[in-house]
Formats: structure tokens, C-alpha cells, sequence
């Protein structure tokens, strides 16, 4: 509930500044005439907008057994790790068996986001797994930012622990 919270202040804030410039690009037509206020209007939506979002998807990827060599067979898994209205936080895990009926091994793993991100942001810093019979114990250890306008405002750590099943 906080998260959709969190994003309706954003979303709240963006309006009122949005509100202010037009506020303010009224008043430069007034005084100085349509053409300087919408060159006004071009120079502060560029402000406010800036260049975009550069940053890339970060992946993440932690490599356990980067070179397997010959393999029997390979598969992989994956589950929400926490669920709530806006977003989830997934962990996926590629694994492999060196030969029929031996125990799998993890080959590398990586935590993703799926759904709307409005004021926050998960970084994962460090999962670790452990393989027991048919099944993965994992651990992923990360942070999630909330911010403000863009900015952050408040980082806060998680973990998550749990069974991961293989397929």
C-alpha cells in the first residue's frame, strides 16, 4: 500500500510543477508576447524533462559455474520473490546437470523487477544459493531506493530467503 502511496506524491508533485509552468509561461505571454512564451514553455519543458533516462537495465548477473564444460542437460527457473500492488521482485536461476541423475548445479542467477516503478527502485547486491536435492535454498541481499522527483530520499535493505524448486 505504501508503494502506491509513494507513487501517487510523485505522481502529485510532477502535476503541481506542471501546473506552476504553465502558471508561469501564461505570464510570459502576457508580458513579453506569444513568441518568447513558447520559446519559455520549449526552454522549461527541456528542464524539466533533461536529456532522458540514460541508465540501461541492469542485470546483475552473478556467475557460479561460468564454464561448465560438457553438459547433460540445462534448464531454468524462476519465482517472485515479493509480490505487492505495483511491482514485483523476481529471482532467476539457470542451472545444469553434469550428467543423468546427479544433482543440479546453479550456473548463474540474477534478480529482476516486473511491473510500475514510480518513486522507487530495487538494486540487488548479492544472492546466494545453495543446492539441496531437488530444490535451490536462495538468499538475495538488496536495496531499494524511494525518491522524490528523481531523487533519492530514503535507501532501505532487504532480504529475501526461500525455496526456489527446479523444473
Amino acid at each position: 500500500m505504501i508503494y502506491i502511496f509513494w507513487a501517487l506524491l510523485n505522481m502529485a508533485l510532477a502535476l503541481s510543477i506542471l501546473y506552476i509552468c504553465y502558471l508561469l509561461v501564461k505570464q510570459v505571454a502576457v508580458r513579453y508576447g506569444r513568441a518568447l512564451s513558447i520559446v519559455f514553455a520549449l526552454v522549461v519543458l527541456n528542464i524539466i524533462c533533461g536529456r532522458g533516462n540514460s541508465k540501461t537495465i541492469n542485470w546483475n548477473k552473478w556467475q557460479f559455474y561460468p564454464d561448465s564444460g560438457k553438459l547433460y542437460k540445462k534448464d531454468f527457473t524462476s519465482a517472485i520473490i515479493q509480490n505487492n500492488p505495483m511491482f514485483s521482485i523476481n529471482l532467476g536461476v539457470s542451472y545444469f546437470f553434469r550428467e543423468k541423475g546427479a544433482d543440479p548445479l546453479p550456473k548463474e542467477a540474477f534478480s529482476f523487477v516486473n511491473g510500475t516503478l514510480s518513486g522507487v527502485e530495487w538494486t540487488p547486491h548479492n544472492i546466494l544459493l545453495n543446492t539441496t536435492g531437488q530444490q535451490v535454498l536462495y538468499e538475495v541481499d538488496g536495496s531499494m531506493g524511494w525518491s522524490l522527483l528523481g531523487t533519492v530520499v530514503y535507501r532501505e535493505a532487504k532480504t529475501f530467503k526461500g525455496v526456489l524448486p527446479y523444473k
